[in-house]
């Protein structure tokens, strides 16, 4: 998967990650702190990432959480500029 990442490239695109933070730590959040660092570092700037950890969320009850955040992260419109009018 990171190996993925670091040949994603600056890539036009919107991606969510997330994960519950009762998740285990060696196969979940190490390797997703891991993609994080990756994805969110200033060589993508056409890259529209969100990464969340779900506080008191295990794997299986975060996804309810995943589906509403991740929708929303993926398909809002994007924010007008700083000082955009009408």
């Amino acid at each position: 998967m990171l190996d993925a990442a670091a040949a994603l490239g600056d890539a036009d695109a919107r991606l969510f990650m997330s994960f519950g933070a009762l998740e285990p730590a060696e196969q979940m959040l190490e390797p997703g702190a891991e993609m994080d660092a990756l994805l969110s570092g200033g060589d993508r700037p056409s890259l529209r990432y969100t990464f969340h950890v779900f506080d008191g969320e295990t794997h299986e009850s975060v996804i309810p959480a995943t589906f509403s955040r991740g929708l929303r992260a993926v398909f809002d419109p994007p924010a007008p500029p700083a000082g955009a009018g009408p």
